[in-house]
């Protein structure tokens, strides 16, 4: 008969996994790229140490709001007399309200262009009456304001007409100077850079008269040129290869990114419905105070050491590969907010970030009480079935927490203001990575440690009191449970619901199982039958119990 022991063994003889050498080999390297990782966050050489040129920490690089750091602003007038003499046609009655609605269209274009430029945080409000409209434009952390200033204030007019090269010099020419344009800048929504085929383009989107527009006029000049005018000047004449009728063009060329950059801005400013004219500029303080950065470092990194604590002494190995991590977490999250050039920190952005480093120590907490419940629950599986399976049975609970969390981010950062567009962004990007972190990279970890070292269970904080099924814990004590005495046996009790099998020690045990029945019957099994014929032949077979 196959004891518990054997079983134990046969099943740890069955487990493979990879060699002791291999998982100390891989711990190495995590120890080391944790380190550089580390050094290449928070170090800068830029002293001349490497010899060829200057590094920046990366962190460092991770733009901040104007509540962590400040930034420009600046106050632009409207042009209302542009606005009615160039550009409105309509009933005299009309004039204010097409006015007021040309303003919230320029805000909400400048919205965007900031936004596409990698200004998230940046704020566009307006202010005054109908006859004296302002527009005020406050952007973060800002190299060279002057700059951004200058694209918003500059006059310009977007046209595109059909152009050709009569002459043969080289020169294009509208074909029909008195045409009205094909397509104009109200028709343009965003225009920005791009790469296709490792060349920088130009993504032009319309929008939906726009889309039409530019339908029709892709369609007549298939193969032919369609120039682009501002402020009455050619500024290109791409080639039109199809007809384009999605509403989403791309231009393409031998462009650098800064040539690119600079045709996106023009094309983008071509699309401001009214003019502006910059009244006033100034800096603004940072609304948290200079240390505000600084102190909030410090308490992360506080709130970060105390949970790396508390799960090593909760979950000891566990916890330490937790706390790996957890590490690789913060770097690697580091890392992708100084490249991703729509993030800029502000105090939303910063709760995103603590949010989703609750929620990555959260997923490791899940995983780890449930490979304890299983190991607790069922002695006959070894450390390592326990954590393969603790980490299959705690997926579904923590994808569906994580993938509600992404999909609301998501509709945040299309839908919000920019201020809670920051939240939503550093939220997803710390979410996609915690996933990854807690799913694969804990697994990782904590699978090299179990090559080194699979059988304490101390080691792993799964020394915890198994489940006691022998106790009747349904019983109130308000009634006599059954009490059956056997030595040196197994008994399998049967009665009306099921058998349940009961280990009884050499000494006198005590057996609470059952609550009281009319009728128990108390069976000895096939080996404990033999053992009894050939020691006892004058002990029962059955014994009958009565309530």
């Amino acid at each position: 008969m196959e004891t518990k022991e054997n079983r134990r063994k046969n099943t740890k003889k069955k487990s493979h996994g990879m060699s002791k050498t291999l998982s100390i080999v891989i711990l190495v390297v995590i120890f080391i790229s944790l380190v550089l990782g580390g050094v290449f966050a928070f170090v800068s050489l830029d002293n001349g140490e490497l010899g060829v040129y200057n590094y920046n920490a990366y962190a460092n690089n991770i733009k901040l709001g104007l509540d962590v750091k400040g930034g420009v602003y600046a106050v632009f007038d409207v042009d209302k007399e542009d606005y009615i003499d160039d550009k409105y046609v309509g009933d005299p009655d009309n004039l204010d309200a097409s006015f007021d609605a040309a303003v919230d269209g320029t805000v909400s274009r400048l919205t965007d262009l900031l936004f596409s430029k990698g200004y998230t945080e940046a704020l566009v409000t307006t202010s005054g009456t109908s006859a004296d409209k302002k527009i005020r434009v406050e952007v973060p952390d800002v190299d060279d304001p002057d700059e951004i200033f200058k694209l918003i204030s500059k006059p310009a007019t977007l046209a595109m007409y059909e152009v050709a090269d009569d002459d043969g010099d080289g020169v294009m020419e509208k074909v029909d100077p008195d045409s009205d344009p094909l397509v104009d800048g109200t028709h343009i929504e965003l225009a920005n850079v791009g790469q296709q085929e490792g060349k920088f383009v130009i993504q032009l989107k319309f929008n939906t008269e726009g889309t039409k527009a530019f339908a029709d006029a892709t369609t007549a000049l298939s193969g032919k040129n369609l120039g682009i005018y501002l402020d009455g000047e050619l500024i290109m004449s791409p080639t039109v290869n199809d007809p384009i009728t999605n509403g989403e063009a791309v231009i393409e060329g031998e462009y650098t990114y800064e040539q690119a950059y600079e045709y996106a801005v023009k094309i983008q400013s071509g699309a401001l419905q009214v003019k502006l004219t910059m009244d006033s500029s100034s800096v603004i303080s940072a609304s948290l105070g200079d240390n505000a950065l600084k102190q909030g470092l410090i308490a992360g990194g506080v709130g970060l050491l105390l949970i790396i604590m508390l799960l090593c002494y909760r979950y000891r190995l566990l916890g330490v590969a937790a706390s790996i991590s957890l590490i690789f977490f913060a770097l690697t999250y580091l890392f992708f907010l100084s490249i991703f050039p729509w993030v800029q920190l502000t105090l939303p952005g910063i709760a995103g970030i603590l949010l989703a480093i609750g929620m990555a120590v959260d997923a490791n907490v899940i995983i780890f009480e449930r490979i304890r419940e299983l190991f607790a629950g069922n002695n006959m599986r070894d450390i390592k079935s326990s954590i393969n399976e603790g980490f299959k049975n705690s997926l579904s609970a923590i994808m569906d927490g994580n993938v509600t969390t992404i999909i609301g981010a998501v509709v945040l950062i299309f839908v919000a203001t920019a201020t809670i567009k920051g939240f939503a962004i550093t939220l997803l990007i710390g979410i996609i990575i915690s996933l990854i972190s807690s799913l694969v990279f804990t697994r990782l970890v904590i699978k090299c440690f179990t090559a080194i070292n699979s059988n304490s269970t101390k080691l792993y904080g799964l020394d915890i009191k198994e489940v006691d099924y022998h106790i009747d814990y349904k019983n109130d004590g308000s009634e006599e449970p059954f009490r059956l005495f056997k030595k040196k046996s197994k008994t399998s009790l049967a009665y009306a619901t099921g058998v349940i099998d009961a280990e009884v020690s050499d000494e006198m045990e005590v057996i609470n199982e059952l609550q009281p029945a009319s009728n128990v019957q108390v069976m000895a099994d096939a080996s404990v039958i033999e053992d009894d014929q050939n020691n006892d032949p004058d002990d029962d077979k059955t014994t009958e119990v009565q309530a």
